[in-house]
């Protein structure tokens, strides 16, 4: 049986097929414009899906079916997510058979009448045996002749899956409009082969045979689905539309960030000194930057002699810059929040139970790219007086940018200690390959950006800038020492509870907490910057 992938076929339009690197936020955040996209210009597209099960990739698609009125949705394989009752009309289930290939690729194309969009990830086949499932591949389109060829992709998929969907052979054979029945799914009860009628009726009163309509009912209208006219135009109208909907999206973004730091522009006169004219003008010029990219790649674009491969990796380029320009709006808005935001009273805190649970959330992550991740937290040691949120977000980054920092078959140690009467030393080592002592004290510099091994070059350069405002809100200190090619370790004071303060604290770490537990929920969920992002 031949491969069953859609990004073979995909191959097969573009000579030289080129795809954007991300993880599973990235292909969620192209799927959410894709839609939105088709929202906002009132598109009625028939929508062939392949997603992951979970109900947040679908959220968009439910909304985009109840907002278009007469549009289909055909989803390869029985989709997981929860559909609103209205769909029901718009929703049709394709069963299909898959192979190793097929269930590493998702899938989302957009078919209309003045426009044609296809997203297709595809996970990245990992070379140590160790599989990295976050790491995806992210091919993007708005060429028919790439529909064209996803769609005898899609139709290949369906016709290799229906002869497993027949049961049996014979009697049902004799039966008028008898359609085969999922091998997969089987009936709990076995058919009444001895009466062709009967075992007609129980065919027809299956759920898997109604499924297995919608492969065969697909099948009888390809044309209709996929016009051949329509694929062979060399440009469809909103086609340019969709070229600009990226770069409109992240001049709102810099409007709103605008806003925000008039808005703040009081607060930030009583800031810290790192809010310098220097920061503002660096900000500004790495603001412009992804922008100035994008124009011109547009310019580009509109080049009647553009061929498909250049086109293709023009989009490319567009789609990094936006990235990049995202992640730098992000990180300059949280060191803002922090300038700009009065210090949250401090909590009575034990690190043995905040450090061992962040830990275990990231081993997993660490363990995909073959890195170990352990922790030394003593049960008994000094609790400390910080703010929970503020202290997750501090510790979270650090073990990130060790992960970050850190090739295959390396280690990274967490670890916590006395270190006097007033502090407690915390401390995140990483066995990467260190860098000059010159180089490490600008690990604080806010923009700047070093080696690593983990896919970080379109971060803004602002996750250790923000780690040394949190620790000093909390009254520590954070310093750092690496060495070339035996790694780097940051070390965090934090300042413990003395006695005397024990009871003004002890109410207020009480009635904050639950809040700020929630937070930490938020920030493991989204990630943050390492160091070099």
């Amino acid at each position: 049986m031949s491969s069953l992938s859609l990004q073979t076929h995909w191959a097969s339009s573009q000579p030289q097929l080129s795809a954007v690197l991300c993880d599973p936020r990235g292909f969620k955040a192209a799927l959410q414009s894709l839609i939105q996209f088709l929202i906002a210009h009132q598109i009625q597209a028939t929508l062939w899906l392949k997603l992951p099960k979970e109900e947040a990739w679908w959220t968009d698609v439910w909304q985009y079916g109840q907002k278009s009125a007469g549009c289909t949705l055909y989803t390869l394989g029985e989709q997981i997510g929860r559909p609103p009752d209205d769909l029901a009309a718009n929703l049709c289930p394709i069963p299909i058979e898959q192979d190793a290939d097929l269930k590493r690729e998702y899938l989302c194309l957009a078919v209309a009448d003045n426009f044609v969009g296809a997203l297709l990830a595809a996970r990245i086949v990992p070379r140590s045996p160790v599989p990295d499932k976050r790491s995806l591949k992210l091919y993007c389109s708005t060429s028919g002749h790439t529909v064209a060829a996803l769609s005898t992709g899609i139709k290949a998929i369906i016709e290799q899956s229906l002869p497993t969907f027949r049961a049996v052979d014979s009697p049902l054979d004799s039966v008028p409009g008898a359609l085969p029945v999922s091998g997969i799914d089987r009936l709990e009860q076995p058919l009444d082969l001895a009466s062709p009628s009967n075992a007609g009726e129980q065919m027809a009163a299956s759920p898997n045979h109604q499924r297995a309509i919608a492969g065969q009912a697909v099948l009888s209208q390809w044309d209709r689905c996929f016009p051949a006219d329509l694929l062979n135009q060399r440009a469809l109208p909103l086609t340019d539309a969709f070229l600009t909907w990226q770069l409109q999206f992240q001049e709102e973004m810099r409007s709103q960030l605008v806003a925000y730091r008039h808005s703040a522009k009081a607060d930030l006169n009583s800031a810290s000194q790192m809010m310098t004219p220097d920061f503002l003008s660096q900000a500004s010029q790495e603001l412009q930057s992804p922008l100035t990219t994008i124009k011109t790649a547009l310019t580009l674009l509109g080049s009647p002699a553009l061929k498909s491969a250049q086109r293709q990796r023009y989009l490319e380029m567009i789609a990094a810059q936006c990235d990049r320009q995202k992640s730098l709006i992000t990180s300059v808005i949280g060191l803002l929040q922090i300038q700009a935001t009065a210090t949250l009273p401090p909590q009575t805190l034990q690190l043995a139970t905040i450090i061992p649970g962040i830990v275990s959330t990231y081993q997993p992550i660490a363990e995909e790219r073959g890195i170990g991740l352990a922790c030394t937290v003593p049960s008994d040691l000094t609790k400390i007086l910080a703010v929970e949120s503020e202290l997750k977000q501090v510790v979270i980054h650090l073990v990130r940018n060790g992960i970050q920092m850190t090739p295959p078959g390396g280690h990274v140690w967490v670890a916590a200690s006395p270190h006097d009467s007033s502090f407690v030393a915390l401390t995140v080592q990483d066995s990467g390959a260190g860098i000059a002592k010159a180089e490490a004290v600008r690990l604080f510099d806010a923009f700047y950006r070093g080696p690593t091994y983990g896919d970080s070059s379109l971060g803004a350069g602002l996750g250790l800038t923000l780690v040394q405002q949190l620790v000093r809100r909390m009254g520590g200190s954070i310093a750092v020492e690496s060495t070339p090619d035996r790694g780097t370790t940051f070390r965090v004071l934090l300042p413990v509870l003395q006695a005397t303060a024990a009871s003004c604290v002890n109410s207020k770490t009480e009635a904050q907490s639950p809040a700020l537990s929630a937070d930490h929920r938020s920030a493991a969920l989204t990630g943050v910057e390492t160091r070099h992002q």
